[in-house]
């Protein structure tokens, strides 16, 4: 009886082993909030740049740019994905150094719709839209 029981649980034990290892292991969290900044020191070294970023479906992803309101040049975007991401929020933060120093723009993206877009983010002079900035980030963006 004692042996019955022994196998059984034996039996119970491996067969709930072997599931767990059929599941495979759980899949890393997405983060809900991501944030992804290039600094002036970035775009000095090279002018375009491109760079990958995870969010969670409904997570919001912020971008910081290094942007000069002296320069006469701001920042415009594109999605190649429409529905993936949607900017919900811009902004500036100034400098805190001296007051001709360059700050940070700031564009805020709800992921609405799982998948993969790429975001375009360049300088464009707001009278001469034709007229392309030199700096430029390509920003693979997934969504799950």
């Amino acid at each position: 009886m004692k042996k019955t029981i022994l196998v059984t649980v034996s039996i119970m034990v491996a067969s709930l082993l072997s599931l767990a290892a059929c599941a495979g292991a759980p899949s890393e969290a997405v983060a809900s909030e991501a944030t992804v900044e290039v600094t002036c020191d970035e775009f000095n070294e090279q002018a375009t740049i491109s760079k990958e970023v995870e969010v969670a479906l409904d997570g919001i992803l912020t971008v910081y740019l290094c942007s000069d309101p002296a320069t006469a040049f701001e920042w415009d975007w594109r999605i190649t994905g429409p529905g993936i991401v949607d900017e919900v929020d811009l902004g500036y933060e100034s400098p805190e150094g001296d007051a001709g120093d360059a700050g940070m723009d700031v564009r805020s993206f709800k992921a609405g719709k799982k998948g993969n877009t790429t975001l375009v983010l360049e300088q464009v002079r707001p009278l001469e839209p034709e007229e392309k900035g030199p700096l430029k980030l390509n920003l693979s963006v997934t969504v799950r």
